[in-house]
C-alpha cells in the first residue's frame, strides 16, 4: 500500500484507554479536518535495527 501526499487516512477503528477501560475511537474522528504527517521505522528497537542502524553510543 502507497500513501501519498492528499491521500485520506483509511478509516479504521482504534482502542483508547478510557476512564472505564479499552474504548473505541475511528482514525476520522482522530483526522477529521486536520492535517496528518505519518512516519514509519521499519523494525524500530530491534536487535537487527539497534544493531546495524543506529549509531553507537556512550
Amino acid at each position: 500500500m502507497t500513501i501519498s501526499t492528499g491521500d485520506k487516512i483509511p478509516s479504521v477503528t482504534l482502542k483508547t484507554m478510557g476512564k472505564e477501560g479499552p474504548t473505541d475511537i475511528s482514525t476520522d474522528d482522530i483526522f477529521s479536518g486536520k492535517k496528518v504527517v505519518l512516519f514509519a521505522v521499519p523494525g524500530a528497537f530491534t536487535p537487527g535495527c539497534s544493531m546495524t542502524h543506529l549509531p553507537g553510543f556512550v
